[in-house]
Formats: structure tokens, C-alpha cells, sequence
């Protein structure tokens, strides 16, 4: 479920938009592009990147930049979304229309003035609790819920979910504090050779990492379905040469005080931070 905005561009001489125009308004706006993985990559767009934008003082969802050219912007937020992230789609829209001197903007299929977009935001606001309360019909799942966010995605259960909808101040904070830590969200990569496949996740020095609780040892490639044999973490950077050491995944785990393992969310653990020299001894203690 998504709130699809979009601003048509009515002037006679028509021009596109520099992102930079659009995020003038607030000191606090920023964009940057959501990879395959749904993490924010800041770097120049890949063919498949969303072009994201977010509040860094109440980083949630994320608005998304569908498209953008001279005749039209189309703006797209997922829900359940904050507070802060429908105030600032709109605000988004707003700035937008003055900078092609429109006075409406298309919500859905209809047109809405900007001198009445105080209700839009106050209905789009009631409908994300209303989904939050729903979440059993709104996704259709009993375990876990994985919400796509401006940083990285974050993982919820259902109750969790519906008790945002009784205190929904909270779900802004909590998306906030998850994706402001700095943390980096590793995303499993398959490799094999001769039929024996591997999945990897990659630390760097210098910081902390989100792994999965239960690695995922299926994946589908080329119409074909694999089955890991073993999963492993690796270390980038650590050595001279360039090959970057490995470590089974639950012996990396174990290696670590109690104090480097904490939990990030329903489904993933915090892992860090580590220092290279700390990575450096951990993965030494392995060969």
C-alpha cells in the first residue's frame, strides 16, 4: 500500500527539477538511493536504484522519487509510514508546485489544492495507524513483517506492529533510532563451485554490522533453486593482498564477547562495533 502524489508541470516553458531545488527547504532533507537490497548506497544511481529521499532528524520510510522530468513529478510513500514521513511528502509536493508556480498537486486521481493539503495529511496520518492496527489483513503473515525504510529495511513482528498503532509517536522513534546508529546492513551473497554453495556476510573494520538471527540457506538463481551447504562471514580490508579471510558463521558468533552481540530487531542481531585490530585478532584465532 502506497500514497502516490504526483505534480503536473502546467507552465508553457518547461524545465526539470534539480533534486537540489526540491531539498532547499529543509537544512535536514537528503537523498541518496536505495540498492537491490533496499540499503542507501549515497552513490551515483545504478539502473535498478530508487532515488530516496528522507528527514535526517526523524529518518522512517522514505519518500520515493518514481519518477522526475520536466512535465511531471510523481512521488510515492509506502505505508504504514510516520507521521513525520506524510508531513514531509506533502511537503515535498508543496515545494514542487511553487517551484513550477502550480496551485494543486494529483493525489491518487484527484486534484488537490495546496491550500487544502492540511486534510490530506491528517487523513493519510489516520490511515497509517489504521494499518499498523490491521497488520494481520494488511500483510497477510504471521511471523515476520520486513518493512522497506529510507536507510535499510527493518524487521517487525505483527504484535509488534500493532501496538505502534496505540502509541504511534513510538513507531517514529523507533525507525529513527534503528537507522541512525550507523550500522551497516550486510546482505547475503551466494557463491559455489562444483555444486557446493556458500552464503556470505561481509564486516568491515571500523564499525558494526546487522546480521540475520537464522541465516538463509535457500536461494533461487537462474530458474534454480540451491541449498547452502555452510554459511560464512568474511572480513574486508583486513589484509594485505586483497583476499578478504572467512569464518563459519556461528563460530564468528562465538568468538565475540558479550558485550559485541546485542538485538537489532524481530529477525537480525547487532553485531560491533570492531575496531580493525579486533577483527584482525578474530579471524588470526581462525587460521
Amino acid at each position: 500500500m502506497a500514497r502516490e502524489i504526483y505534480i503536473k508541470n502546467t507552465r508553457l516553458l518547461k524545465r526539470a527539477l534539480k533534486i537540489e531545488e526540491i531539498l532547499a527547504k529543509k537544512e535536514s532533507w537528503h537523498y541518496g538511493y536505495a540498492d537491490e537490497h533496499g540499503r542507501m548506497t549515497f552513490s551515483e544511481k545504478d539502473k535498478d536504484a530508487q532515488l530516496m529521499l528522507f528527514d535526517s532528524d526523524m529518518i522512517g520510510r522514505g519518500i520515493q522519487i518514481v519518477d522526475s522530468n520536466r512535465h511531471e513529478v510523481h512521488l510515492a510513500l509506502s505505508m504504514p509510514a510516520t507521521k513525520e514521513d506524510v508531513v514531509m511528502l506533502y511537503e515535498v509536493a508543496r515545494q514542487v508546485a511553487n517551484l513550477w508556480k502550480t496551485d494543486s498537486i494529483m493525489v491518487e486521481e484527484d486534484t488537490v489544492s495546496l491550500s487544502a493539503i492540511e486534510s490530506n495529511i491528517d487523513w493519510d496520518i489516520k490511515e497509517c495507524i489504521k494499518c499498523l492496527e490491521n497488520s494481520r489483513e494488511t500483510f497477510h503473515q504471521s511471523k515476520c513483517v520486513i518493512l522497506p525504510c529510507a536507510i535499510y529495511p527493518l524487521h517487525f513482528s505483527l504484535e509488534q506492529l500493532m501496538d505502534f498503532s496505540t502509541d504511534y509517536d513510538r513507531f517514529s522513534v523507533y525507525l529513527h533510532e534503528k537507522q541512525s546508529i550507523g550500522a551497516f546492513m550486510s546482505s547475503a551473497i551466494y557463491a559455489g563451485s562444483d555444486g557446493a554453495y556458500a552464503v556470505f556476510y561481509v564486516v568491515y573494520p571500523g564499525g558494526a554490522i546487522i546480521l540475520p538471527k537464522e541465516p538463509a540457506m535457500k536461494f533461487s538463481a537462474n530458474e534454480e533453486s540451491y541449498t547452502c551447504a555452510e554459511a560464512l562471514v568474511a572480513a574486508s580490508g583486513l589484509f594485505p593482498g586483497g583476499n578478504a579471510p572467512q569464518m563459519d558463521y556461528q563460530d564468528f558468533l562465538q568468538k565475540l564477547s558479550s558485550d559485541k552481540i546485542t538485538d537489532f530487531d524481530e529477525g537480525r542481531i547487532l553485531v560491533g562495533p570492531f575496531t580493525r585490530e579486533e577483527l584482525i585478532e578474530i579471524f588470526k584465532q581462525n587460521n
